[in-house]
């Protein structure tokens, strides 16, 4: 019995140790497991992630196809066109530069034009009307009054005067009207009768009629002196004044010094008469101081102011139609030039706007093959990272795998362990069972020896 009892502790120890052999293999079995499922999962992952970056690889790739890189020489011509632009733009610029700055000379030259014309019209029109006012004086001398009644009467009224065809040498004027004085006035008359019938009607003022024949008959004779006559002084655009003129002015002489005739007066012949300048005459028996008679005084001079009139009216109407010329000539050049101004305005507006449409293009492409160019380099930046991302996981795939089969292995070689250590156990825990069962067997056996031992002696 003693050594049953004693198998039993060691049965016991042996089955302990296998139980704890048996826990330490399946709690590294089962830490072999898990970590195999981890490895698992990561190699899960590796693989969800390498999809994904497969699929967005073909994403990046689609949407490098689906760029449209811009027309390099779509961009080309452009610039090529911009620089033609500019350049028409800028010589286009530049000739309304020119027109601008000769506008101001055109339009100075019109002003002026205008002016010189205005200024022309001002004199035409102050020389004809000082010519209206003069004739007007000239008219009233022979038709004013009596006398142009009387002139109307006898109807000389249309009758032209002496004085209207003489054209006296200037300064000589004043002795003129000195000799002639209503002489001056004197008219044409046509025929004998007319002139026994103005006699028969006496005139309110004194007035010559001069028969309107011209007379054949030379003058009085040659001067006998070397001194001018007042005849020479004076020309007339009517021959038929000549007999008359040479009739009153016969003998009469100009002088510029007066006094001396005077101071020598004696030698003068019978009939001379010398006057000068200012009117004043003087014969061998008498002087004339000269007083102007109201009626004629100035007619001489406003008729040849009139005539000096009349050829400056001519000279001044072609001033002013020169003028007008030169003024119609300024509108043109101005208009000419405006127009072209304005042409050339608009055009400079328009290759201006095709310039800034141009450039609008040629900016639109650049920005397009900029846009391009980032997006080509962010999608191969894109693409890399995606290769980058793709080694990493498949790095984290392969060593999953890799860990995975090692810990397949060892879960493998801890399972055949575990079997191992559990045959062990329960060998251990048959022989437990035996041993205890041995102890049970030889303790019964020892209580029936004591027992028969009691037996015995109690019979002994």
């Amino acid at each position: 019995h003693a050594e049953s009892a004693g198998a039993v502790p060691q049965a016991e120890h042996k089955l302990k140790t296998a139980d704890e052999a048996t826990g330490l293999l399946r709690l590294e079995l089962a830490q072999t497991e898990q970590q195999l499922r981890v490895e698992e999962t990561q190699r899960t992952n590796a693989l969800r992630a390498l999809e994904a970056l497969t699929q967005r690889r073909e994403r990046l790739e689609q949407d490098r196809a689906a760029q449209q890189q811009p027309d390099a020489g779509a961009l080309a011509a452009l610039e090529l066109a911009h620089t033609q632009v500019h350049a028409e733009t800028a010589e286009k610029q530049a000739q309304l530069t020119v027109l601008q700055t000769r506008l101001p000379e055109l339009q100075a030259a019109q002003r002026l034009a205008i002016e010189q014309e205005k200024t022309a019209q001002k004199k035409l029109t102050e020389s004809r009307a000082r010519q209206d006012a003069l004739l007007q004086l000239q008219q009233r001398v022979q038709q004013s009054g009596q006398l142009g009644d009387w002139l109307k009467k006898q109807q000389l009224d249309n009758a032209a005067p002496l004085w209207r065809a003489l054209q006296v040498e200037s300064g000589w004027e004043t002795a003129l009207e000195a000799v002639l004085r209503e002489r001056l006035s004197a008219v044409h008359i046509a025929s004998m009768t007319a002139a026994l019938q103005a006699l028969a009607d006496p005139a309110p003022a004194s007035l010559s009629l001069v028969f309107a024949e011209e007379d054949d008959v030379p003058g009085g004779g040659a001067s006998t002196h070397a001194a001018a006559t007042l005849l020479s002084k004076l020309r007339h655009t009517d021959t038929r004044w000549q007999g008359a003129l040479d009739d009153w002015l016969q003998g009469v002489y100009v002088t510029e010094d007066l006094s001396a005739i005077i101071n020598c007066r004696q030698q003068l012949g019978a009939g001379e008469l010398w006057v000068n300048r200012a009117g004043q005459s003087a014969s061998r028996h008498s002087v004339g101081p000269y007083a102007p008679d109201a009626r004629i005084h100035g007619v001489i001079e406003r008729q040849h102011e009139i005539d000096v009139l009349q050829a400056q009216l001519s000279t001044l109407d072609a001033g002013l139609a020169h003028a007008r010329e030169q003024t119609l000539a300024a509108d043109k050049a101005l208009t000419v030039h405006q127009e072209q101004l304005a042409a050339t305005r608009r055009e400079t507006q328009e290759l201006q706007q095709r310039l800034h449409n141009v450039q609008l293009e040629v900016l639109k492409l650049n920005q397009a093959q900029q846009r391009y160019a980032e997006r080509i380099s962010q999608i191969s930046h894109d693409l890399t990272e995606v290769s980058r991302a793709e080694e990493t996981e498949q790095e984290h795939k392969t060593r999953a795998e890799r860990e995975a089969l090692r810990q397949r292995e060892l879960a493998e070689q801890l399972r055949q362990q575990m079997e191992a250590a559990l045959v062990t156990r329960q060998q251990c825990e048959q022989s437990l069972n035996a041993a205890r069962a041995a102890e049970q067997l030889a303790g019964h056996e020892l209580q029936e020896a004591r027992f028969s031992e009691r037996e015995c002696s109690s019979k002994l």
